[in-house]
């Protein structure tokens, strides 16, 4: 009996063990596939991940932060009236500040809420755009109310170049005991597009 009658008379036989074979390796197939996608899938989104990283970098290499400091008053008046406030646990409705871009980007459409002589109130000022270092003199800002009764804030609204609103800010709170008040730290912190500037 030659090899060739074995398998005539095994043809069954023989084809079973060739689809199971064929089975065997569809499986691996598949199996190798899986995971070749799910690789993929995992890099894809690691990509993205880079990706939204890159342009957040990018976007922050221009960031304007716009610093907000009280400038020392020289008019004798003016610190009398602001000591005797203090000592009575009130603060005045306006501070002498300065607005310096500590950023490395120019803020634009900058927005100073000061007090208004002429209109004995306060009110809004549009100083347009800022440079990187650039310091804006002294103005009187106003001070807004802020949750804590015995706090208001000084704010100043600005966008950078890609049309990104922020806000700058600085709590002011009364020392009575030493006829002085406090300036908290600077917050910077970005505002959603449905509020206005």
């Amino acid at each position: 009996m030659n090899l060739l009658e074995c398998l005539n008379d095994n043809s069954g036989a023989v084809q079973a063990i060739a689809v199971l074979a064929l089975v065997v390796v569809t499986a691996v197939y598949a199996w190798l596939t899986r995971d070749m996608s799910k690789a993929a899938r995992e890099q894809t989104q690691r990509a993205a991940e880079l990706a939204e990283e890159t342009r957040t970098s990018r976007l922050d290499s221009l960031r304007p932060i716009l610093e907000i400091r009280p400038v020392e008053v020289l008019h004798s008046h003016v610190l009398l009236k602001q000591g005797l406030l203090a000592k009575e646990g009130r603060l005045p409705p306006n501070l002498n500040c300065s607005v310096r871009n500590i950023g490395p980007g120019p803020a634009l459409n900058v927005l100073l809420h000061t007090w208004r002589p002429d209109l004995e109130e306060p009110g809004s000022l549009q100083l347009g755009a800022i440079a990187a270092g650039e310091n804006v003199g002294a103005r009187e800002l106003h001070l807004e109310p802020a949750d804590e009764a015995d706090k208001r804030l000084l704010r100043v609204k600005y966008e950078d170049l890609y049309g990104r609103k922020f806000l700058s800010s600085r709590e002011v709170q009364v020392v009575p005991r030493e006829g002085t008040f406090e300036i908290g730290p600077l917050r910077v912190q970005g505002i959603e597009e449905s509020r206005d500037l």
